[in-house]
């Protein structure tokens, strides 16, 4: 039932984290990655997460630096209790923080069988993600979807005819609902190979591509 909020670009830990929160029964808050210290502030307090999980930097874009200005609105809401940041530098990570190698190492002290019975306890009704629209007109306002619609997925991926053999070009951003469900739920099953993109790039999609 934890609001997990989720705030990095396209990398394999991002899917790592969702999949992982949705074994649980936790909910998933993709986060946009052009959000600002102020964007980030309203839908970490609007969607009452209890934890982020966030990247320290992409390219130009200091996600720590915004993090950092958005602290004070987000700590006097009260509801955020964890912060784990992924950093290339790793193990160094911000004050507050709890770096990603930390995060993982914390697995050791799980037991299988508590993990395996919190699985087995989760029901398809359950939230499993809360999904914010752009806001283009006001306040982003958070979409619930439950387990089902990953029922949805796998009927569109037998109505379009994908199978194990397709391979799915990722530059899409996952924190939007189609890169998220028509390329990485969709690949996954059918059993299809992702390549998986940081950020889009015209000409490393076309060599990849051409490669084909």
């Amino acid at each position: 039932g934890d609001h997990v909020a989720l705030w990095m670009t396209n990398r394999p830990e991002w899917l790592q984290v969702f999949y992982a929160v949705g074994k649980i029964g936790a909910c998933i808050v993709p986060l946009n990655t052009r959000y600002r210290s102020d964007d980030l502030a309203y839908t970490i307090i609007d969607s009452q997460a209890e934890v982020l999980v966030v990247i320290d930097r992409s390219g130009p874009v200091d996600y720590a630096h915004l993090l950092a200005g958005a602290r004070n609105k987000i700590d006097a809401a009260g509801h955020l209790r964890h912060v784990v940041m992924l950093s290339e530098s790793e193990p160094a990570t911000n004050e507050g923080c709890v770096s990603w190698t930390d995060f993982l190492a914390g697995a050791d002290g799980i037991n299988d069988t508590a993990l395996a019975d919190q699985a087995a306890a989760v029901d398809p009704d359950d939230l499993l993600m809360l999904v914010y629209t752009s806001g283009t007109t006001g306040n982003p306002k958070g979409v619930m979807h439950s387990h089902l619609p990953l029922r949805n997925v796998r009927e569109r991926a037998l109505l379009l005819g994908h199978t194990r053999n397709d391979l799915h070009l990722n530059y899409l951003p996952l924190f939007h609902i189609y890169a998220l469900s028509e390329i990485s739920l969709m690949a996954v099953w059918t059993g299809g190979c992702q390549v998986l993109y940081d950020a889009f790039d015209a000409d490393l999609v076309l060599d990849d591509v051409e490669g084909l």
